[in-house]
């Protein structure tokens, strides 16, 4: 096929003409991308167009603040505009604009207002007036996640130990005692028997805070059962029953029902799971009560019972 050579010239010279005039005519219009999609708008009507985002006092209050020289900066990055305004804190307020066409945008400002606000209205005369530094951004990295569980499988125990112990760790580390106490049960010193009978005894006599020591017994008691420590969870359980029969308690409190029946839990449980010299040492128990007669009360030979 022959090209009229001519021809082919003069369509090309004007092509490129038409292409010269389109370029000057669209002088102000931008385009910009976000996730692939082409975005076009015309930066010198955003003012006019982005208008309906804020009210009359904002918009007025927005003016003020622009003419008034509180903008700091403004940046531009594709369709994105970061700014910093000056505001009635000692610390300009960081404010960004997202242009997503010739009238709708996304606003964001770390001032205290819910609302389209006069840091962003003063910002958007500026890009309409194009006064801004355009640069070029590097893609954000996502800092890699901090999980507290894989840190901790990462550091030695000894180390772990040591921060711990140290001031820093002393003073720093805050540990919720009570499940603490309840998962290092076995690592805590053992009381004795008197410690928990002459305490709760004397809180029986006189008639004083007594359910909350028992309580508290036998919250203790259940955590040696965690720990297969049958032998202080028995303790306990001994220790409350003589003190409520040597305070002549236990047939007079109305407590003693509830109390016998978490007692009774716990040394069923003991009595299944201990070792042997434990559980010779709850039968010589039991059955010195059985045979004196130790207790008169219902609740308590219906315990002493279950154990048979």
């Amino acid at each position: 096929m022959e090209i009229d050579t001519k021809v082919f010239l003069d369509n090309t010279m004007r092509n490129a003409t038409l292409n010269s005039i389109d370029a000057e005519k669209n002088n102000n219009i931008h385009k910009t991308s976000e996730e692939k999609n082409d975005i076009y708008y015309d930066e010198s009507t955003l003012e006019n167009s982005l208008a309906k985002d804020f009210s009359y006092q904002i918009k007025e209050r927005g003016e003020k603040y622009y003419y008034d020289g509180n903008i700091q900066n403004v940046y531009k990055t594709k369709n994105k505009y970061f700014a910093k305004v000056s505001g009635n804190t000692s610390k300009p307020y960081d404010v960004e604009i997202v242009v997503i066409d010739d009238d709708t945008a996304h606003y964001r400002c770390t001032c205290p207002c819910t609302y389209p606000c006069k840091h962003l209205y003063a910002v958007i005369i500026a890009i309409s007036n194009l006064e801004y530094d355009e640069v070029e951004l590097k893609s954000p990295i996502k800092e890699k996640e901090i999980n507290l569980k894989s840190i901790i499988k990462e550091i030695p125990a000894e180390e772990i130990k040591n921060y711990l112990l140290s001031p820093i760790g002393l003073n720093n580390v805050a540990i919720e005692m009570g499940a603490f106490s309840e998962y290092f049960r076995k690592y805590y010193p053992k009381q004795n028997y008197e410690y928990y009978y002459n305490n709760l005894y004397n809180e029986l006599i006189v008639d004083g805070s007594y359910i909350e020591k028992i309580n508290l017994y036998i919250d203790r008691a259940r955590q040696y059962l965690s720990s297969d420590e049958f032998d202080e969870a028995f303790k306990i359980v001994k220790s409350i029953i003589e003190a409520y029969k040597d305070s002549n308690r236990l047939n007079t409190d109305n407590y003693v029902f509830d109390v016998i029946n978490k007692l009774g839990i716990i040394l069923r449980i003991t009595n299944r799971k201990a070792k042997l010299e434990t559980k010779i040492e709850i039968k010589n128990w039991s059955d010195f009560l059985e045979r004196e007669m130790y207790y008169n009360n219902y609740y308590l030979e219906d315990l002493i019972l279950s154990l048979k």
